[in-house]
């Protein structure tokens, strides 16, 4: 087999048991899903996968990494936006939220992974990956901060941005209450409400 198909193989792999691990991570929660439960899942050995992630744990911190790297290729584009607050939150809140909805799955993810051991190494991986995120939305606000009035505060700022997202649609799933177009006025409304707290 040429190296190049190789890769292609590992790749596929890969991203299978990413995808079937953050179908059943959001259906079983974190601790109840077993890494048996992805290799079945994605019809491949258990040695398959400790071969690519080596722990739960570690799987669990690439496919944080994985899902924040996807979402900051779609909140990028926003760091041309013109430079006026209520707008730009506007089109944050809406990224942000439309992401989730797309993907609540991700959600699910991300408020049941920052409950890993900070001490350990995957949750300090998953610290890192978060912290890089909130670096680049907090990049991205930098030209309206000062309207704001936030200053320094700009990371706690993407910091609610981000939490005030992923708890919508996971409380949503409890609630069986469709989103739909509420998106927009959410959005809007929590553009508004950042861009007046000082």
């Amino acid at each position: 087999m040429s190296l190049k198909k190789n890769k292609s193989r590992h790749n596929q792999v890969q991203r299978k048991l990413m995808d079937e691990g953050l179908r059943l991570i959001a259906c079983q929660g974190l601790h109840g899903c077993k890494v048996e439960d992805i290799t079945n899942a994605a019809d491949v050995g258990k040695g398959t996968f400790f071969n690519y992630f080596g722990s739960k744990d570690n799987f669990v911190a690439k496919l944080i990494e994985y899902c924040l790297a996807d979402l900051a290729r779609r909140l990028s584009p926003l760091a041309a936006s013109p430079p006026l607050a209520e707008p730009l939150l506007t089109s944050l809140g809406g990224v942000y939220l439309r992401y989730f909805q797309l993907r609540p799955e991700v959600a699910a993810l991300i408020i049941q992974a920052i409950s890993l051991p900070q001490d350990s190494e995957a949750g300090q991986q998953i610290k890192n990956s978060l912290q890089r995120h909130l670096e680049l939305v907090s990049q991205i606000l930098q030209p309206i901060g000062q309207e704001l009035g936030w200053g320094g505060n700009l990371r706690e700022l993407a910091l609610s941005l981000l939490s005030l997202s992923c708890g919508f649609f996971w409380m949503n799933q409890g609630m069986d209450s469709p989103p739909g177009s509420l998106l927009d006025r959410l959005s809007k409304v929590l553009a508004r409400g950042l861009s007046r707290t000082v």
